[in-house]
Formats: C-alpha cells, sequence, structure tokens
C-alpha cells in the first residue's frame, strides 16, 4: 500500500489539479492553468501541512480526505464531460507530462537522499515534521520542500522509504518547461524558448533533483521573473494581470524554500510598486497576493519561534567562511563546478565554463540593445550587482548559494539572445514545434476518426493502471527492496 498511497496523493497534488482546471476554464491561456495548478499544489500540501502539525491530524484522515477530495473532482469532470478535451492540443501534452511523471518515477526508484545537507538537514526535518516534531538549527531555514515531503511521508505511512518523496523534485522543473513551451505557443514569442535553451542546464543539473533546495529555489525565483516577462509581453492582452499575480505567488514559495527566495519576493513586489501606474485593475487581487505570500514567511517564522528566537544566528560565520576567499576564488566558486552532471552523466567542466560565459555574454548584450523587454533588463541588471555583491560578501563559501543570481542571469542573457535575433534575424517566430498526432495513429488502428476524449475516462484508465500496477504487482517488501537495493551500492 505504500506506494499505492503515494501515488494517489501524487495523482492529488499535481495531475488531477491541472485536468480540472482546463475543464473548468477551458478557453484559457493553459499557460495559465498550468501556473496557477502548480501554485496551488504548493500552498495545498503548505496548509495540509501546518494543520497536520498544529493539530495533530491522523494519517489515515489526512489519505481519505485526498480520496474525497479526488472523488469531489472526478465526479464534477464527470458530470460535465460533454466539454472535451481537443485531443490535438491538450491530450499530447498531458500524456507527455504524465509519461515523465512515471518515467522519473522509474528512474529514481530506490535512489535515497545522499548528499550531506540532504541527509542531516532536509529530508531529517522532513522526517521530523511527519511526526509532528521540528528542531531547527541555530538558523531560520525555511522548510516548504520538507513540509510537503513530511505531507507525503503521512499518506504513504513511513518516512523509512525516501525514494518516493524524491520524485517530487522532478514537479518544478517539468512545470517550467511546460509552462515557457505554451507560453511560446500563445505569444510566438522566441524569448520563452531562449529562457527554457537557457535553463537547460540548471533543469536537467543532477542538483535539481539531489535533496538539496538550492536548485528548487532557483526555479521558484525563475517562474516568479518568467511571469514578470509574461506580465510585459503585449500579446498576452487581458490575461496579463494574472502572470504578475503569479510572479508574487511563485516569489512567495521561493520564501519558504530557501532564504534567497525572500530577494525574490523583495524583487518582485518591488517591481510591482515601481510600474504599478501600468496595473488598472484587479489592484485587489496584487495586493492579496502579496498579503498571501508575506503570510508564507509569518507562517514559517511562527513554526521557527517555538524552538528558536535568532533567525540569522549563523550568519557571522558564514561570513568569516567567505571572507577568506581572494577575488579569483569568488569568481572561480560561481562558476558550476566540474563535478556535475546532466541527466546522471558526468560533463567535463569546461562545457559549464564556456555555457556560463556564454550566458553572461548576451546578459551584457541585453543593455546594449532595445527591445520591449529593456526595461526588464535594466532593472534586472541592478539586482544582479546587489544580489552578486550580498553572495560575495556573506555566502560565497558555496556556488549552491549563488544558484539564486543564474535565476536572474538567465532572464538577462535571453532578453539579450531576445534583442540578437531581433537585430539580426527578421524571423517572425521559430518552426512550430512537431506534435504527436496522436489522430493519425488511431486512424491507423481502427480505421476511424476519435476527436474527442472524455476527462473522466483518461482519470478512471489511469487509476486504474496505477491500481493494478503498483497495488497488486509491487508490494511493500518490494517497496522496501529497491531502497535497501540502492543502499547497497553506495
Amino acid at each position: 500500500m505504500i506506494l499505492f498511497k503515494f501515488l494517489i496523493a501524487y495523482f492529488s497534488f499535481f495531475v488531477l489539479p491541472v485536468l480540472f482546471l482546463i475543464k473548468k476554464y477551458s478557453n484559457t491561456n493553459k499557460s495559465i492553468l498550468l501556473i496557477f495548478s502548480l501554485i496551488g499544489s504548493f500552498l495545498l500540501g503548505w496548509v495540509l501541512f501546518l494543520l497536520g502539525f498544529y493539530l495533530k491530524i491522523n494519517n489515515n484522515f489526512i489519505f481519505l480526505s485526498l480520496l474525497v477530495f479526488d472523488f469531489s473532482l472526478i465526479s464534477y469532470l464527470y458530470k460535465y464531460r460533454d466539454l472535451n478535451f481537443n485531443i490535438k492540443y491538450e491530450l499530447n501534452w498531458l500524456t507527455l507530462l504524465i509519461t515523465l511523471i512515471v518515467l522519473s518515477m522509474f528512474v529514481k526508484t530506490g535512489s535515497i537522499f545522499n548528499e550531506w545537507d540532504a541527509v542531516v538537514s532536509w529530508n531529517r526535518w522532513a522526517e521530523e515534521l511527519s511526526n509532528n516534531i521540528y528542531k531547527p538549527l541555530e538558523a531560520a531555514y525555511p522548510v516548504l520542500l520538507p513540509a510537503i515531503w513530511s505531507v507525503f511521508y503521512k499518506i504513504q505511512g513511513t518516512s523509512e522509504i525516501s525514494w518516493t518523496v524524491k520524485t517530487l523534485l522532478y514537479v518544478v522543473p517539468l512545470y517550467l518547461s511546460f509552462i515557457l513551451y505554451f507560453l511560446y505557443k500563445e505569444t510566438n514569442h522566441r524569448i520563452y524558448v531562449f529562457i527554457l535553451l537557457a535553463s537547460l542546464i540548471f533543469i536537467l543539473h543532477s542538483a535539481a533533483t539531489s535533496g538539496m533546495v538550492d536548485m528548487p529555489v532557483m526555479l521558484f525565483g525563475l517562474l516568479g521573473f518568467v511571469m514578470i516577462i509574461a506580465f510585459e509581453d503585449s500579446k498576452l492582452g487581458n490575461y496579463k494581470i494574472y502572470y504578475l499575480i503569479a510572479s508574487i505567488l511563485f516569489a512567495g514559495l521561493a520564501s519558504i524554500t530557501k532564504q534567497a527566495g525572500v530577494y525574490f519576493l523583495v524583487m518582485n513586489v518591488a517591481y510591482f510598486l515601481f510600474f504599478s501606474s501600468k496595473v488598472n485593475k484587479k489592484l485587489i487581487l496584487i495586493i492579496l497576493s502579496s498579503f498571501i505570500s508575506i503570510g508564507l514567511i509569518i507562517s514559517y517564522l511562527f513554526l521557527f519561534f517555538q524552538t528558536q528566537t535568532d533567525v540569522i544566528g549563523n550568519l557571522p560565520t558564514l561570513r568569516g567562511l567567505s571572507s577568506s576567499g581572494s577575488i579569483f576564488s569568488i569568481f572561480s566558486t560561481f562558476i558550476i563546478p566540474s563535478n556535475s552532471y546532466l541527466l546522471g552523466i558526468k560533463i567535463p567542466g569546461f562545457i559549464f565554463y564556456f555555457i556560463v560565459l556564454l550566458l553572461l555574454l548576451f546578459t551584457g548584450v541585453s543593455l546594449i540593445n532595445n527591445t520591449s523587454f529593456s526595461k526588464i533588463a535594466k532593472y534586472f541588471t541592478v539586482h544582479l550587482i546587489i544580489s552578486f555583491t550580498i553572495w560575495a560578501y556573506y555566502f560565497s563559501y558555496s556556488y549552491r548559494n549563488a544558484l539564486f543570481i543564474y535565476s536572474i542571469i538567465i532572464i538577462l542573457s535571453s532578453i539579450g539572445l531576445f534583442s540578437y535575433f531581433e537585430e539580426n534575424f527578421q524571423l517572425k517566430t521559430f518552426k512550430k514545434y512537431p506534435e504527436v498526432n496522436i489522430l493519425k495513429l488511431l486512424k491507423k488502428i481502427k480505421n476511424k476518426s476519435l476527436k474527442k476524449i472524455h476527462v473522466a475516462k483518461v482519470i478512471l484508465i489511469l487509476i486504474l493502471a496505477s491500481f493494478l500496477m503498483y497495488f497488486f504487482v509491487i508490494s511493500d517488501e518490494s517497496v522496501y527492496k529497491q531502497q535497501e537495493k540502492y543502499q547497497g551500492n553506495m
């Protein structure tokens, strides 16, 4: 039952909300639906964690509540099944998303947390929180991801199996990729493709799924910055305001992922205040999103202050570690180290140096050429200087602490690439991505076209397949053996 319960939770948090929003708001931009589905999933996880922690809710009650939640949404989808998917547009990406999630689970089957900080801090906190215990360090390290993991530990019934929750680290990179894809589909602006290309080295990097939270907080920050780009994109019309709201909410999630996320929140709220003249409607929603983001920080600090009092207790120590390096060592630390892996393959260090230098080159180009995003480039450049100075002075003892700065560099370099292509290549758009035509495949099999498919049927098939595969085929004993096998190879 361990894996079965975990998959039910996975489905409830990260798949079913997307299906519901697509059905409920079928005429809305798909990027917005993905964005608020992701935000809603993490907010739901945080709220469930807080309720479970303070009210000591029984684990079985949480699982049964999820089943009721799933049943309610599936009933809604079935009731309005006359509103169908357009299989050519929606089912292709949905199938790919589910396939990638399933593949990630198989790739990480048995793969436990083995990075030092992931073991002694982040996953340790998740295990403690699953038992409604929290023992923070001397400083306030936010615990969004450990909190989410603890909810899944509670639902699956044990924290001894950690490779399951490790697969959750694929969620944000996958959603980021699909959000950028749909933003490009909806606007034909190549900047979203450039952002995706520039971020691939981080999405595919082993640090993204190692259990360290430096890469996840960087990706949350990047999502918030992408929302600012979308807000300034004239082709998104009446939906633009929702991207600004999402930018503040993503920054709020980043702020309770790791301390660097607070800087993202300051950046995004400051952007709203500085350019508030452009916001002429739904101002109350922006203010509400700001209060929600600040409320997330307060909710964590309330948890922290129950056992500790000094939020920045270890800052002098970190400052001492950082001040021991020369200017050369600081810049060399800033570059991703040579012992890096992409998709599990060790990549020579010079490749990373080349990519980073290329990103920095186009970051400079973003300030030279004038484009529709030049204002953003100037604003982000100011914050690039500020954030790098803060990192160099206090946190330059490790390259991991500099990852949040790369989210700014990705945006600036993408603006630089965009301006370079605009000036030198008069191409209106890239060739549209080829899509897998499921209709043609079905025609070959059944010699007839299938133009529409019911969401509820897809859901029921997925639930049945998951039940048969994991409840009957993979027993709890097998789940433990997978983890023991990985531990034996370490």
